[in-house]
């Protein structure tokens, strides 16, 4: 091989082990960008507001009822290696309004919030990656109707996101989604660039007959859904509450 063949080699040799490192750096800097320093901790805000009615019909009477809530959870994440761990700092029901019509054969009752033994409770479980995404798994954990004494009650379900589609339930929720959806999710990178706001919505509905001690029962259950998103990334440590 002359001196021009080994020096062609040579510079293609260097020339491959360049390219390689820089791969490795925008590999490294995909999310921060470059020459920035990613942020130590993001800061959580979630809004989820839900409005729905109920209805079950036969056994020892009728049931018919309405419901609205709204919860706001405070939070924080950090990055863990390959994903985040999170932080939960505060939950508040910050509205509840619930309202139950109990017909029975000799007379009606009427409910109120007050009169309702069980109130919404949020859990947002955790934050995790999925390919290029962050996917959010929460759930509003339900209430058992009627309120008004009865032989047979029923668990009533509220929103879960997709990712937990109420696992613990018999029913899976996301099956009966009928508009929006529910698939919490966002790309990784976003959160790096700067605050964002995101906003989810959907409808839910379920209607079925069921056997309860030998007697046919009609349910009915509708809710609608609203999620405000707000995800704020940190440079320093000030401020963080854990």
């Amino acid at each position: 091989m002359d001196v021009k063949a080994k020096k062609s080699v040579s510079c293609f040799h260097v020339g491959l082990l360049a390219f390689a490192l820089l791969l490795a750096r925008m590999a490294g800097s995909h999310v921060s960008g470059h020459g920035q320093d990613p942020p130590l901790w993001w800061e959580i805000i979630m809004d989820l507001g839900a409005q729905g009615e109920y209805r079950l019909e036969g056994g020892e009477g009728r049931f018919i009822g309405t419901y609205a809530f709204a919860v706001r959870w405070l939070g924080s994440m950090e990055r863990d290696d390959d994903d985040y761990l999170l932080y939960p700092l505060d939950c508040e029901l910050r509205a509840w309004d619930a309202r139950e019509t109990a017909s029975a054969s000799n007379a009606d009752k009427f409910n109120t919030t007050s009169d309702f033994k069980d109130r919404p409770s949020f859990i947002f479980n955790y934050i995790f990656r999925k390919g290029n995404e962050l996917h959010l798994d929460f759930i509003v954990n339900g209430i058992v109707i009627p309120q008004a004494e009865a032989q047979e009650k029923i668990l009533l379900l509220f929103p879960s996101s997709a990712e937990n589609n109420q696992r613990d339930s018999e029913m899976s929720y996301n099956n009966f989604v009928t508009k929006g959806s529910n698939r919490i999710a966002l790309e990784e990178t976003e959160i790096y660039a700067g605050p964002l706001e995101r906003t989810y919505s959907w409808t839910w509905k379920n209607q079925k007959w069921m056997m309860k001690q030998k007697q046919t029962i009609f349910t009915s259950h509708v809710h609608e859904v609203d999620v405000k998103l707000v995800i704020i990334p940190h440079k320093a440590r000030e401020g963080k509450t854990y």
